[in-house]
């Protein structure tokens, strides 16, 4: 099938709809299968070497830390001998002990030594960077990080290779070789292209994102793509002339890209994260979610999972629909930021990672001390209730000696009788002015009616209102402070398109976007590019410019022309 074919390296992505593996992880990665560290023009290799790396500590002064959190997998279709899990793991543990040496690993996964069957069990532990600003970690601008690090000049093109060693670089072979690239295989206009993209962005980081994002907006996705042709280097026959193309070939330009501006860089396959069930707690992937991506190495940080796919074409949603929106405990920043880095992410390595210190224990203890003092209470209480059941079980039965119970038996079955009898004469009534009660039953219909109208106008009055004031107030900022603009001109797209009839639903913002194109395609079009101007603008770790806070104001005022004209 084609998902096992982009695992073992050799095709694009699937369509298939067999469930291949459910996960339960506290966080949202990518599932690695492969690695691919050599390129030799025509396709991306895992090298001898690859498979020799080993781990060691960060060095003195590294400013990020590892933190390992569990993943407990369960694989229902086998696609190959790979076990997936998040990068990085350290350990993968069968479920069926006899199974342990059943494996083989390496510093990114393992793999089955024998065929195996399903289902198949095991939990992986992996670590995830925390970031640092010395000893102070930050985790609620994660993008911003790189900004604190060492400033880079402006790139032309070659590699760059500091003398300074690196403290964050933890395998034990050298980071050089993932700068590689096949002499006189590269062209000249590649090279050019990945220095004009990076040549005003100082940091590492911020080229890699320059490099992503550039594919992301200028070549679209296409599954079924055309294979590369015979004596073509596939990086430069994507660029520039095919401009299209699945998954891998996304994956094979960055990396190429990247190693042209002097960033260390590999390719990878396996899964994108997959579906979230609400219900069960699991990540639920799909043959669909086959997928190639690139990881690129960031000085001071480590190597990060760097997806220039366009967003809307690697699926994820939350189930059951509907409800799974709402509980979803993850959210879109992994689309724009990369996952290891997204707040959720490092808000739960922070917690976890305090809380397995120790740094919590008195804490801890008082809580416990206080649960301690409510049992006691609760069970203070459960002995007094007791005794009131007996005491009054006690009465009970002495009334029944002295005829009172079956008194107040008497008067009981009196009482039901009398009311049993006032409901007979209420359904009588009921009967007989049947056609009055009808009459009053359709007045109070119509009044319902009218009432409901009249309160749908005038919160129709109220959105248009809204609408405008959000476009006068993005009008008023789009110069001073261009990222609320964006924000205020999102919400009125949003208000509109409700009021044209247009519900997002549970669809991503990008997924909504392709169902415009049903009923408009301009309006699709000119949706899209608004909500990736207000991802940059919720999520984008650069500062959005007054020109594209411009453009969200034409964009929408181009949507709304039409409705003006109608009316």
């Amino acid at each position: 099938s084609a998902a096992k074919s982009i695992i073992d390296g050799s095709g694009s992505a699937s369509q298939g709809q067999d469930l291949v593996f459910y996960v339960k992880s506290p966080v949202k990665l990518y599932h690695l299968a492969r690695l691919y560290d050599f390129y030799d023009g025509v396709q991306w290799r895992a090298s001898a070497r690859l498979e020799r790396v080993k781990i060691r500590d960060y060095g003195p002064g590294a400013k990020v830390r590892l933190h390992s959190v569990e993943q407990k997998y369960t694989l229902v279709k086998l696609l190959s001998k790979r076990l997936y899990a998040g990068f990085m793991p350290v350990s993968i543990i069968m479920e069926n002990p006899a199974a342990w040496s059943a494996i083989k690993s390496s510093f990114y996964g393992a793999e089955l030594l024998l065929p195996g069957t399903a289902p198949l069990s095991y939990t992986a532990s992996v670590q995830v960077i925390i970031p640092a600003r010395s000893t102070e970690f930050s985790f609620h601008e994660t993008a911003s990080v790189p900004r604190t690090g060492k400033t880079l000049p402006p790139h032309d093109g070659k590699a760059v290779r500091s003398r300074i060693p690196d403290p964050a670089w933890n395998e034990s072979a050298s980071k050089h070789r993932y700068l590689e690239l096949p002499r006189g295989k590269i062209s000249s206009r590649v090279r050019q292209l990945a220095a004009s993209i990076v040549k005003n962005v100082h940091t590492s980081y911020g080229r890699a994102l320059a490099l992503r994002d550039y594919l992301r907006k200028n070549y679209p996705y296409k599954l079924n793509a055309a294979p590369v042709p015979p004596g073509k280097e596939p990086a430069d026959y994507f660029l520039f002339e095919l401009k299209e193309g699945h998954c891998e070939y996304f994956a094979c330009a960055l990396a190429v890209l990247a190693r042209s501006a002097g960033l260390p860089s590999r390719v990878a396959t396996g899964f994108s994260p997959g579906n979230y069930n609400t219900l069960s707690n699991l990540f639920e992937v799909y043959e669909y979610h086959a997928h190639a991506w690139t990881q690129i190495y960031i000085e001071q940080m480590g190597w990060l999972t760097m997806d220039a796919t366009p967003p809307s074409s690697v699926p994820s949603r939350s189930l059951p629909a509907g409800l799974g929106q709402l509980r979803d405990p993850f959210d879109d920043e992994w689309r724009i930021t990369p996952p290891e880095l997204t707040k959720k992410t490092q808000d739960l390595l922070k917690n976890d990672w305090l809380e397995k210190l120790g740094s919590r224990k008195d804490e801890l203890s008082k809580i416990d001390s206080a649960l301690v003092k409510v049992a006691e209470a609760q069970e203070k209480i459960q002995d007094e209730v007791r005794e009131k059941y007996r005491g009054t079980m006690k009465r009970i039965r002495k009334s029944r000696e002295t005829g009172l119970i079956f008194q107040m038996k008497a008067i009981w079955n009196k009482t039901v009788s009398f009311f049993g009898n006032l409901l007979s004469a209420f359904y009588d009534f009921i009967f007989s002015a049947g056609l009055l009660l009808l009459a009053v039953l359709l007045l109070a219909a119509a009044g319902f009616n009218f009432f409901r109208i009249l309160s749908a106008s005038r919160r129709y009055r109220r959105t248009v209102f809204r609408m405008e004031r959000l476009r006068s107030e993005a009008e008023s900022l789009w110069e001073k402070d261009p990222r609320r603009a964006v924000l205020s001109i999102y919400t009125a797209l949003r208000l509109s398109l409700k009021l044209a009839g247009f519900e997002r639903g549970t669809l991503e913002l990008l997924d909504f976007a392709d169902r415009l194109a049903e009923a408009d395609p301009r309006l699709s079009e000119s949706a899209r590019e608004l909500f990736l101007l207000y991802y940059q603008a919720e999520y984008g770790f650069r500062d959005l410019t007054s020109q594209a806070a411009r453009r969200a104001i034409a964009l929408y005022d181009s949507v709304q022309e039409p409705n003006r004209s109608a009316d």
